[in-house]
């Protein structure tokens, strides 16, 4: 009995011995006290060098030992990791990511090396695009209006509310109720301060106190879809039978200055003398184009030949978005709201391209730019995303809108 215990003891100190043995020599072949790693890299500059925007902003980060190629690096914004555009061994181009904060910390990795680069300052990333107004998900937003000093109007049926800059609506609307009238359509701020509301059939006005001007209202001969005011300070209405109307608002008088047949016009916009329609194709010939923007010249007592500007059809690819609005920019620039897939876009002249899509969300009811550089955003309720109003930096003022 006591021979056989010995073996056992003796086997198992036999395995045990083989086993560390096994292991240190395992260890010795991992781990390579000599390898001190790719060379580390340094950050010298950021630019710019102390902010930038949250989710769409970029920045240029210059040092040493980065890599060319840009997935060997790593650039985090305190733990959100930004996109890395271009890189170059000296230079990276980095996406910001969509993380708003102050004194933020940038550090940068690169495979290989064992240690992080550090910028050795903080840096403050602020929010492009913020919730505004203090709408929630119970107010039934839809159209919005902004006059040059950036106060807002806003229709939450059944009422119109006005905010002063940098503020919030109050229990007290601008117009308490609308509900006489049928549903709320587009909203424009014209000559003298009046708010000017088109609903179905009829375009109504309210004075600067936000009393219904009884003596002003205009019939149409379709439903009223947008509309917006001509440099002689008039209207172009586009309607959803395809009818472009003509308003003399001293006159208070409508004439039909273009016809599109089987068009829904969706939004209309005036720019640089010419008027801009958006509208889908709802006839039964599927070899047309269904949805397109147009423009047509403003002329003394009608409208110019029709001049294809986008055709929306080869930027969905079969997609069920359709534009629900548009402006430009001060510079000429193009912008689009869609119902579906993306909140805002941009033309360049030959296609629509996603803007701001890291910080916009669909769907776009309406939008309007404001005096400076802010435009205002109807963003209505879509998959997690409630509705509300957005104010969006867009980091450059608006063109004209001949009413304010």
């Amino acid at each position: 009995m006591k021979k056989n215990k010995r073996y056992l003891l003796t086997t198992f100190a036999l395995i045990a011995g083989i086993f560390l043995f096994s292991c240190e020599r395992e260890s010795e072949s991992i781990y390579d006290e000599d390898d001190t790693g790719a060379a580390t890299p340094t950050i010298t500059s950021v630019d710019p060098p102390d902010e930038n925007w949250a989710g769409v902003g970029t920045l240029v980060i210059t040092g040493t030992n980065f890599s060319s190629v840009v997935e060997e690096n790593l650039v985090f914004f305190d733990s959100h990791l930004g996109e890395v555009l271009s890189a170059t061994t000296t230079d990276l181009e980095v996406r910001v990511p969509a993380y708003v904060a102050d004194s933020v910390q940038i550090k940068l990795s690169v495979q290989g090396a064992f240690l992080f680069a550090e910028y050795d300052q903080p840096y403050d990333l602020k929010a492009a695009a913020i919730d505004y107004g203090g709408f929630d998900e119970y107010d039934q937003l839809s159209s919005i209006a902004c006059n040059s000093g950036d106060t807002i109007f806003v229709s939450a049926f059944p009422a119109i509310h006005l905010i002063p800059p940098d503020s919030s609506k109050t229990d007290d609307p601008f117009i308490p109720d609308i509900r006489p009238l049928a549903g709320a359509g587009a909203l424009k701020v014209g000559p003298g301060g009046y708010l000017y509301l088109a609903q179905q059939t009829a375009v109504f006005r309210y004075d600067p106190e936000g009393n219904r001007d009884a003596t002003w209202f205009v019939l149409l001969g379709g439903n009223a879809s947008d509309f917006d005011f001509t440099e002689d300070q008039n209207i172009l209405v586009g309607s959803q039978n395809g009818e472009v109307y003509y308003l003399d608002v001293e006159a208070k008088t409508s004439t039909s200055w273009a016809t599109h047949a089987d068009i829904n016009i969706s939004a209309v916009r005036v720019y640089d003398g010419d008027l801009y329609i958006a509208g889908y194709y709802v006839g039964d010939d599927s070899s047309l184009v269904q949805e397109e923007i147009w423009k047509r010249e403003i002329q003394a007592d009608v409208l110019g030949d029709s001049i294809h500007v986008a055709d929306w059809d080869a930027f969905t690819l079969g997609s069920d978005a359709h534009i629900t609005c548009m402006t430009f920019s001060a510079a000429g620039i193009l912008f689009v709201g869609s119902d579906k897939d993306y909140a805002l876009l941009q033309h360049d002249g030959s296609e629509f391209l996603p803007f701001y899509e890291q910080i916009l969300y669909a769907p776009t009811r309406n939008m309007v730019w404001g005096g400076g550089d802010y435009l205002y955003m109807v963003r209505q309720a879509g998959g997690t995303e409630a509705q509300r109003i957005i104010q969006v930096n867009m980091l450059e003022p608006g063109a004209p809108y001949y009413g304010r």
